[in-house]
């Protein structure tokens, strides 16, 4: 009889536990991919408004100086196109004509941004791709892609869930 109690108390606690673990699991996850989609669009946004100020003036080699610094520092491609679809800019080996930019492109210059949806996990590896289009309101001057590695991300989350 004792056993059984005891079983049962533990299955509880076990339940209960997992109860509370699980939700906050999946926050904390949500919360570190929140941050990443956060920082990635802010640099999104710094490099529209440098294509968009390359467009007004016709002057294209601060945005190449940026998105290659931008490069070398974070080890995260970007493609910077004008309003035909053409490179302006594309470092870290990623060209406006891969399968995976491209549609990324025709979407950034239709004023569609584009970002990742899913959250994060532990087990998340390999980069997520980012798009936005350059200028102000309707209308736009280029658009900007962006190849995010997710690893470090994914290696906080994987702490964080080690700590729960």
């Amino acid at each position: 009889m004792r056993t059984r109690v005891q079983t049962v108390l533990l299955l509880f606690g076990v339940l209960a536990v997992a109860a509370f673990a699980v939700p906050l699991l999946l926050f904390t996850a949500s919360d570190r991919t929140q941050q990443l989609v956060l920082a990635r669009s802010s640099d999104l946004d710094r490099f529209a408004s440098l294509m968009d100020r390359a467009a007004g003036n016709g002057d294209t080699s601060a945005i190449a100086a940026e998105a290659r610094r931008y490069t070398q520092l974070y080890g995260e491609p970007l493609v910077v196109t004008d309003t035909r679809g053409h490179p302006v800019v594309q470092t870290g080996g990623m060209q406006a004509a891969d399968p995976a930019v491209a549609p990324l492109v025709d979407a950034a210059l239709r004023n569609q941004s584009t970002h990742p949806r899913a959250a994060l996990r532990p087990w998340s590896r390999g980069h997520r791709m980012f798009a936005t289009p350059a200028g102000t309101g309707t209308q736009v001057s280029g658009a900007v892609v962006l190849r995010a590695d997710v690893d470090t991300a994914a290696g906080d989350i994987a702490r964080r869930w080690a700590a729960v």
